[in-house]
């Protein structure tokens, strides 16, 4: 059995989207499937008999002014149980085959921040195309999807703190259109925070130096803590610029140096390293005094490496290869002055201790200095020059290191080198910490391939010279 146009016409109205898109009020017409259709006046049937069903076509006029002043208010149709209401036929019909879009715009995740990219997500049904407007303190942007159904998802970079607003108005495949929006407060750039440089190893009473930059701060805070609790607590007010951690370890284990940050608008960031504290190197049995041809070059050298650190924290790269040629060149003095005290008496001739030892070791922990500030400072560089300058002066200084462990391992094993025995086996560790810490930038730093090539040759001079000291020393006590 077929329904005939009459009660086909009723069942169009029917339909909440026939009523809701007439936008009725008043009860007769709000019920006209149930009720006379004097309040419209339905234009001529038109039955079409499609293989998918039957479609019943029908112009549809307000009945109030009588057939004279009769307004048209739309086409309808009717196909197999759905019914569509438009301004023509292909509009009626295409409401009829589909169902209405539906849009939920979602509010975006987490704190805002200029520069920083949101994503901005919503969900859609039914759709044919999305238009996305963003209106914001930095101005209105647009952007079009062409998303059915599922979740649609568009990238914004707000470049303006301020109050902002998202609206996504689809496009059904009825024709038909929907919005919804969300609103949200964009905040001040967030504060950011880069190590520029710190030791992967540190020594128990030897000062220890972190430098970090930070960017859009409003203050900062410093904690250094170990398994015996906090070491070291201090406050900042750098806006923008690079601040300095000085510290010396008290005990032995790993240390957790933790940076926090805080932004204009309460945004927070922080930066944590762990650091670890090796024993001290014990002391020379030797009572000797390092002499001053020695001690003066260290303290020179010493001086001189601090000047490249302010260098690179400060990203003033043209002036590195200035400050690190002084470096190389107090390293080498203090290297080739150690030289020259061994084997020499001692100058006291009330003591048995010869000079040699105490200087040795005096120079060999400042190549080890050098060596572990020098490595920390590749990370993020892609200056040439201050890589090649860097790579270049720990290069001369393994080389001059690697001359006096020579030419103490040519002593007499049972005779002049017995002097040396027993600080130069506290010094083994300094070789694997070396090691750790090159192979650790090697993963983990910001290198260009040249600094990576030039870190690879310094790791294997390392390990060289780690396996040579280990088959003289190894069995100390």
């Amino acid at each position: 059995m077929t329904l005939g146009p009459a009660q086909i016409s009723r069942l169009v109205f029917a339909k909440p989207r026939v009523s809701n898109l007439l936008g009725l009020r008043n009860l007769e017409v709000r019920d006209l499937d149930k009720s006379s259709l004097d309040s419209v006046i339905l234009g001529e049937p038109h039955l079409l008999f499609l293989p998918g069903g039957l479609v019943q076509i029908q112009s549809l006029y307000e009945g109030s002014r009588g057939p004279g002043a009769a307004r048209l208010l739309g086409v309808t149709a009717y196909l197999d149980g759905r019914a569509g209401l438009g301004p023509d036929i292909e509009s009626a019909v295409r409401q009829a085959l589909n169902k209405p879009p539906h849009i939920k715009v979602l509010h975006p995740s987490g704190p805002i921040s200029v520069g920083n990219p949101v994503e901005l997500r919503f969900d859609v049904e039914n759709a044919q195309s999305e238009l996305i407007t963003i209106t914001s303190a930095g101005g209105r942007q647009t952007a079009n999807l062409s998303l059915a159904a599922g979740r649609g998802t568009a990238v914004w970079f707000p470049s303006a703190p301020g109050p902002a607003r998202v609206r996504v108005e689809v496009e059904g495949l009825d024709g038909t259109a929907v919005t919804d929006s969300t609103s949200f407060h964009v905040l001040s750039p967030a504060p950011t925070v880069r190590v520029l440089s710190a030791p992967a190893h540190a020594v128990v009473g030897q000062p220890v130096r972190v430098s970090f930059e930070v960017t859009n701060a409003l203050r900062e805070s410093v904690e250094v803590s170990t398994r015996g609790g906090e070491e070291l607590s201090r406050r900042y007010l750098i806006r923008s610029g690079t601040g300095f951690v000085d510290w010396t370890p008290t005990s032995a284990g790993q240390a957790t140096l933790l940076i926090r940050v805080r932004g204009r608008e309460g945004q927070s960031v922080r930066k944590r390293l762990q650091i670890d504290v090796t024993g001290a190197v014990r002391a020379s049995a030797s009572t000797a005094p390092v002499p001053d041809s020695v001690s003066t070059t260290i303290e020179r050298a010493k001086t001189a490496l601090k000047r490249v650190e302010r260098r690179f924290a400060n990203h003033r790269y043209e002036k590195a290869p200035e400050a690190l040629g002084a470096v190389r060149r107090y390293v080498v003095q203090a290297n080739r002055a150690a030289m020259g005290q061994i084997g020499l008496p001692p100058s006291d001739p009330e003591s048995d201790d010869p000079p040699g030892p105490a200087s040795v070791l005096a120079a060999l922990r400042l190549d080890h200095l050098v060596t572990i500030r020098l490595v920390s400072l590749f990370d993020g560089v892609t200056n040439a020059d201050g890589v090649r300058s860097l790579h270049y002066t720990l290069s001369r200084t393994q080389r001059s290191r690697d001359a006096v462990l020579d030419a103490v391992i040519a002593l007499p094993p049972e005779g002049a080198r017995a002097d040396y025995d027993d600080g130069m086996s506290d010094t083994l560790g300094a070789y694997p910490a070396e090691e750790n810490l090159i192979t650790t930038a090697l993963l983990a730093f910001e290198l260009t391939d040249s600094a990576r090539a030039g870190l690879t040759n310094i790791l294997a001079r390392v390990q060289t010279t780690d396996a040579k000291v280990d088959a003289v020393w190894g069995g100390g006590e």
